[in-house]
């Protein structure tokens, strides 16, 4: 499982690389700072996986209510190398490799 978690952080950190230097580019260019949204990163990259992950949580965790929206569209609307830089933290943390604590004898 550990694997997994290095994997997933690497590709996290990979995707928030590239979005930071997206928008750092963009700043160099126009003079102004406006990062990019995760959800118009998202629609920029692959639009289907967007809407149809709007579909899934509104028809199949209706029992939440008011997820999608303003809980979701509200993390949609935050700086997609912020949310991104966020999840390759958590999968940073999570492939650490807990060794195993002795409590009886030598350490």
């Amino acid at each position: 499982m550990t694997l997994i978690w290095r994997i997933l952080a690497v590709v996290f950190w990979i995707l928030t690389l590239i979005t930071l230097g997206k928008d750092l580019l963009a700043l160099q260019r126009e003079g102004t700072f406006e990062p990019t949204a995760l959800g118009t990163w998202w629609f920029e990259v692959h639009r289907t996986s967007l809407e149809s992950a709007q579909v899934i949580v509104e028809r199949y965790l209706s029992f939440i209510p008011n997820l999608w929206d303003p809980i979701i569209v509200t993390m949609l609307l935050w700086p997609a190398w912020a949310v991104l830089g966020v999840l390759a933290i958590l999968f940073t943390v999570w492939s650490w490799r807990r060794g195993r604590r002795r409590i009886f004898g030598p350490r």
